[in-house]
């Protein structure tokens, strides 16, 4: 039976399609595990109507930014799968964009302020702003103009070379406790027989 043990796999994955990267799953961020996708859209259709600070998965600045960051360290690097550090044009919603990627991520910090219209649900909400640029030393993962709206969209018809970053938990958001291998556990159950047999020979 523990010859037949499996460890559960975790690591992280690359969505990478036709050279494009979509997003990542199994990304680290503290001690939970997420996975994100790059979207294109208005904040309206990607974040639950864009008028409530439950509609987006970070609640403070703080951990929007500490995934921003891991997003700089473990997903935008150049891999064999693609040079997605140094060639922004190669994540999705970035295209075309002329020096950098910028990643919006609107934070459930604080109810919106600044209403901008009749008709609009929300004002602005506060948003971590990921920046991946062509060059290394000007890569940031706070950013500047941190503010999201729900009429904000990331395509052509928006903003050029920006796109949102949609989190979920993965596995349940926690890293699993280390368990031993299978090799491991033979051994332990080996010397257990062993103890027994010696303890109480026939």
């Amino acid at each position: 039976m523990l010859c037949l043990y499996t460890l559960p796999s975790f690591g992280l994955v690359l969505d990478v399609r036709s050279g494009i990267l979509h997003g990542a799953t199994g990304v680290t961020v503290g001690s939970a595990i997420y996975d994100v996708i790059f979207r294109e859209g208005s904040c309206i259709t990607l974040f639950g109507n864009c008028d409530e600070v439950s509609d987006f998965f970070f609640s403070d600045i703080s951990s929007a930014h500490a995934a921003n960051l891991s997003l700089l360290n473990q997903v935008f690097l150049d891999t064999a799968a693609g040079l997605f550090d140094s060639v922004q044009t190669l994540t999705f919603g970035c295209e075309n964009a002329p020096n950098r990627c910028g990643v919006l991520m609107p934070v459930g910090s604080q109810q919106p302020t600044l209403p901008f219209g009749a008709g609009s649900p929300v004002g602005t909400f506060v948003a971590s702003t990921l920046f991946n640029h062509r060059l290394d030393h000007l890569d940031t993962h706070t950013g500047v103009g941190q503010a999201v709206r729900a009429a904000d969209t990331t395509n052509s018809a928006g903003s050029i070379g920006a796109t949102f970053a949609v989190w979920s938990l993965n596995n349940g958001g926690t890293n699993p406790i280390p368990a031993p291998a299978p090799i491991y556990l033979l051994l332990l159950g080996m010397m257990v027989w062993g103890f027994r047999s010696y303890s109480h020979p026939k």
